[in-house]
């Protein structure tokens, strides 16, 4: 009979599947062509892995696969990022409080403020709605509440000038005007504030300058006294009517 002469198929050829955990995207798919595989991504959030990095690998790094056949990669897009919630109107340790829940690190400043409450938080940076990122670092302000005016020492002071700057610094002014000797030296000057000076005040607050005003010259009224001096009426004499008698 014939000679039949059988060809047994190989099948496709194996190669094994190499190791790209870790390696950047762009390598990662260079070296599963080169291993004549296809390489094929998704992505997903890492806490873990830097994004562009790959995360893991199907199959497993030395598996043996035919060539031509897929091997899935999954890349990090980094941290999930999400809303930073708006901690306006809370109190620090709220605040405090509610960044730890979010894994995120508080940086406490203090400003001062007309409007929020001591101790109560005025804003983020970044602000609230922001995208953000656990371990990120959020800077919260709080409030030190209204700055804090020092009274200085007006006494001696020119009236004018000390009302000037007092209003400048935010404070209301009142005058007090305290009557001085006609002539003394504290004339038109601040003698005294109330509160005194030393003294701790707000925006608003309201200072009293004491201020020295001259008095009135005193007037001297000179009268005149006049003295009318009458003659005394004059006597006549009887006239030499009367003649000797005879005898």
């Amino acid at each position: 009979g014939e000679e039949v002469t059988l060809q047994v198929s190989q099948g496709q050829a194996l190669g094994r599947v190499p190791n790209v955990v870790d390696l950047e995207e762009n390598l990662a798919r260079t070296e599963i062509r080169d291993a004549g595989f296809v390489p094929s991504a998704s992505r997903e959030a890492s806490e873990d892995v830097e994004e562009g990095l790959v995360i893991r690998q199907d199959p497993a790094p030395g598996a043996e696969l035919a060539e031509g056949e897929t091997v899935e990669i999954v890349i990090s897009s980094g941290q999930e990022l999400f809303d930073l919630p708006n901690l306006e109107g809370l109190d620090d340790r709220a605040a405090e409080v509610q960044l730890a829940q979010l894994q995120l690190s508080p940086d406490l400043r203090r400003e001062v403020s007309e409007d929020v409450e001591q101790g109560f938080v005025i804003r983020t940076e970044p602000a609230a709605g922001a995208q953000v990122a656990r371990g990120d670092t959020i800077v919260v302000f709080v409030s030190d509440g209204p700055e804090v005016i020092e009274i200085d020492d007006f006494v001696g002071d020119n009236p004018v000038a000390a009302r000037a700057l007092l209003e400048q610094a935010g404070l209301e002014v009142r005058i007090e005007e305290v009557e001085v000797p006609n002539g003394s030296p504290d004339a038109d000057t601040v003698l005294s504030t109330n509160p005194p000076a030393g003294s701790s005040a707000l925006p608003g607050d309201v200072i009293t300058l004491r201020v020295a005003v001259e008095a009135p010259p005193e007037t001297t009224t000179t009268t005149t006294t006049t003295t009318t001096t009458e003659a005394p009426p004059t006597t006549q004499g009887g006239g030499g009517g009367g003649g000797d008698d005879d005898g």
